[in-house]
């Protein structure tokens, strides 16, 4: 166990190291900090006297849950889709994935250290999406009058809470674009399907037509229910939907990729390779 984990470490230092210069995590943070601040834009521009509000609310997550649509929507699942692209075309179009396996290094620390990296990614997408939301909310407050009814206390546990839906609800959007991009070389294609699923969603959605567990639309959904479940559990069904799928679709990837084809992934009979 101890030199499996070690062998995975390996792999996941020699992912940062080849990912050096190309800014990976510097978008993801871009990415987290745009929808929050064209919130602040447009309520400074919006505003003239103070932020009307009939109930008591907290000013913070106010302004998280407002900022949120856009990127649930858009920004979040765009910037899944162009990591997880990017990062394995820096094998594919240098012959990486050959080479990685000439070395002395598992197959599955190649393939979950390429993932591990993603997920860190989405990471800091959702912590500057929090941080910058918290920020500009405070600056807001220099400008514009806050209504009587607000609570100011930063809201630590509803923060959490909506982290980590965020992250849970983005990975089927991640594992998809992953398994695809992994067993399609080419870069324009694998970013083709993920443009094509994310505004599939955009025209479905008027019919009412996109099914719960569309990964999209999971992940559109903390948008829309900011709470999460009526019943008072942390996550939602279509949450525990994207985990479960997640689990399946990302085993079946590595078992295709493990073994070149889909057929042998499969076969009990087939050779097995670490």
């Amino acid at each position: 166990m101890k030199s499996k984990i070690s062998n995975f470490i390996t792999a996941l230092k020699a992912e940062h190291i080849k990912k050096r210069g190309t800014g990976m995590y510097y978008n993801s943070a871009v990415m987290g900090v745009i929808s929050p601040i064209l919130f602040f834009i447009v309520l400074l521009i919006e505003s003239t006297d103070e932020i009307k509000a009939e109930l008591p609310f907290n000013y913070y997550l106010k302004f998280i849950e407002n900022a949120l649509q856009p990127f649930a929507y858009f920004f979040f699942p765009l910037l899944i889709i162009i990591t997880v692209s990017r990062i394995t075309q820096l094998d594919h179009k240098n012959g990486g994935w050959q080479l990685m396996e000439t070395q002395p290094i598992h197959k599955f620390s190649i393939y979950f250290s390429k993932f591990c990296t993603v997920l860190i990614a989405n990471v800091i997408s959702i912590v500057f999406f929090i941080f910058f939301s918290v920020l500009c909310a405070w600056l807001l407050n220099s400008f514009v009058t806050a209504p009587k009814m607000a609570v100011m206390e930063l809201p630590l546990l509803e923060i959490i809470h909506i982290t980590t839906r965020l992250f849970v609800a983005s990975l089927l959007i991640t594992v998809i674009q992953f398994v695809i991009s992994v067993l399609i070389s080419s870069f324009i294609w694998s970013v083709l399907i993920g443009f094509f699923g994310l505004l599939l969603t955009l025209f479905l959605k008027p019919f009412d037509l996109v099914p719960v567990w569309y990964p999209y639309e999971i992940l559109s959904k903390i948008a829309v229910n900011h709470k999460g479940s009526d019943l008072g559990y942390w996550f939602t069904f279509t949450e525990y939907i994207s985990v479960t799928l997640s689990i399946i679709l990302l085993y079946t990837g590595f078992q295709w990729y493990r073994h070149k084809t889909l057929k042998l992934a499969f076969n009990s009979g087939s050779k097995i390779s670490k």
